[in-house]
């Protein structure tokens, strides 16, 4: 190994241990060269692709000397990568990330390295998705399909990933750009790569004197302060995650939903821990996933939640008590799931009963499909009785309305950038909240065929929404124009908030919520 031990003095083991603590970046762009059809072993030994050790005292990544083929010699070194095997990436708050990695225009223009980034544990995983041996896996594209389906929500310990000279960033989603966690170059452990020289001498362009670093950040400070309490939660961040792998109950359902996948005794209990300030401590840390302290009447010590996020939905919770080491959704993680809906301004109905049902406890074993499978008994007596749905049809749009009329915090802002060496030029970067971008997050997951419906009132995709009347319009063309406005902001960044900004959006999730009531 180059580098024995991590910065911080705690031991480095042999890379070649698959579990949490290896983490393989493989590039998209390596992929699509031989068309994805290559092992998940070889996939990471292409151009481009390389293998970090987490350290498990501060959550540093190591980069690890270059991982072998298994059908031929590996390579010595890689062109595309500045810097070898040998350096540290410190874990950092994400607030730290430059605009660079938080933005659609800014990340697409700028170089950055981009791909996937698993850890050791995938593999088993993917093996009991594919029924196979965790030897004998499919695929990459058979692989990455599966990753990207919605239906694999609990199929964690994946991530987007852009990689660059100074920054690691990881992201649940690479068309929503909501980062989970980060690491910066610790500066004085780098290993130059030396055929890096060579290809820059090959591809010197004009400029390359005068222009700033657009691809990374563009004052890059050797250290990067973090407060120590948001040091102790990137720690609790790293903590959960191997309590989450340990042992945990898989849901793979919205958070909104809440009332349909949890058992109503802890929905009623939960609720009254959080309305009665149970919820003691609730932040969110890394990867993803949410801590949660909740002080409980009949219990002296504080029970310890932790609950991950993954698309809009929450994948897996773990707790402390007893009730949830069995695999049962219990009152304390409820607590917590009412208590994020505050915090992120999400209207759950907490004193709505939950639809009648049976066996609730095999519903929370680990199977991820379960709860899903007799639904549509429900439905189909609906329809036998004549009754509607007490389910609105667009509520997953109109949860959207409060948050954008009263937002916690600004719902997008504007940074600069400069991109010549004088800063004499500048470009500016739409920066989106938490909130805008799980609305980006709920759209890009949604199955409407707005081409269809579009086509069906004779209108193009390019319509521009200033000249459409919003209140004559049905449901069905209210959403598919939110769909087109989401996926518009990756061709002209900020036409997320010019909506906002001009009210049309709002104007749309309001008329939705009227067709709603008159369901």
């Amino acid at each position: 190994m180059i580098r024995n031990k991590c910065i911080c003095g705690t031991p480095l083991r042999d890379p070649q241990v698959d579990d949490a603590a290896r983490f393989s970046f493989v590039l998209s762009s390596s992929l699509a060269h031989v068309n994805y059809e290559v092992p998940m072993d070889d996939a990471v030994t292409l151009t481009g692709g390389r293998v970090f050790e987490q350290c498990p005292s501060c959550g540093a990544l190591v980069f690890c000397p270059y991982p072998q083929s298994p059908n031929g010699p590996g390579r010595d070194h890689d062109p595309i990568v500045t810097y070898g095997p040998g350096t540290v990436y410190e874990q950092c708050d994400i607030a730290s990330v430059p605009a660079i990695y938080l933005s659609f225009r800014g990340l697409m223009s700028s170089g950055v390295t981009g791909g996937v980034m698993y850890s050791g544990v995938l593999r088993d995983n993917l093996a009991g998705l594919f029924h196979v041996d965790a030897q004998n896996l499919p695929t990459w594209k058979t692989v990455k399909d599966a990753l990207v389906d919605g239906a694999n929500v609990v199929l964690d310990e994946w991530w987007f990933a852009a990689i660059g000279r100074n920054f690691i960033v990881l992201y649940e989603n690479v068309k929503v750009l909501r980062p989970v966690a980060a690491w910066h170059r610790v500066a004085g452990t780098e290993n130059k790569n030396p055929d890096i020289d060579a290809v820059r001498t090959q591809y010197r362009e004009s400029w390359d004197q005068s222009a700033s670093d657009m691809m990374e950040v563009a004052q890059y400070r050797a250290e990067l302060e973090i407060p120590d309490e948001r040091r102790k939660l990137l720690v609790q961040g790293n903590k959960g995650r191997m309590r989450l792998l340990d042992g945990c109950v898989h849901v793979g359902r919205a958070l909104v939903d809440v009332t349909q996948w949890a058992p109503q005794t802890a929905l009623q209990e939960g609720a009254s821990l959080s309305a009665h300030g149970g919820v003691r401590q609730l932040d969110e840390t890394a990867f993803g996933i949410w801590h949660g302290e909740v002080d409980d009447p009949s219990r002296t010590e504080g029970m310890q939640v932790d609950v991950l996020i993954r698309h809009n939905a929450v994948a897996k919770m773990t707790c402390s008590c007893e009730s949830a080491q069995q695999r049962h959704i219990c009152r304390h993680m409820t607590a917590v799931i009412y208590e994020m809906g505050k915090r992120m301004q999400v209207n759950m109905a907490v004193d709505r009963p939950a639809r009648p049902r049976h066996n609730d406890v095999r519903m929370h074993t680990n199977a991820p499909t379960q709860s899903d499978r007799y639904r549509h008994y429900a439905d189909a007596f609906t329809l036998i009785h004549g009754r509607k749905s007490s389910e609105p049809r667009y509520r997953w749009l109109t949860q959207y309305i409060e948050p954008f009329e009263h937002p916690a915090q600004p719902l997008y802002h504007i940074e600069f950038m400069p991109i010549d060496g004088m800063s004499r030029r500048e470009m500016g970067f739409c920066i989106y909240s938490n909130t805008v971008l799980s609305l980006i997050e709920d759209v890009i997951n949604n199955k409407c065929e707005y081409a269809k419906v579009f086509q069906r009132h004779g209108l193009d995709t390019s319509v521009s929404l200033s000249i459409l009347n919003i209140d004559a319009m049905d449901g069905d063309l209210l959403e598919a124009l939110v769909i087109v406005l989401v996926r518009r902001e990756k061709r002209k960044e900020g036409s997320i908030a010019e909506a906002l900004e001009s009210g049309m959006l709002i104007r749309m999730l309001r008329r939705l919520r009227d067709l709603d009531q008159t369901l």
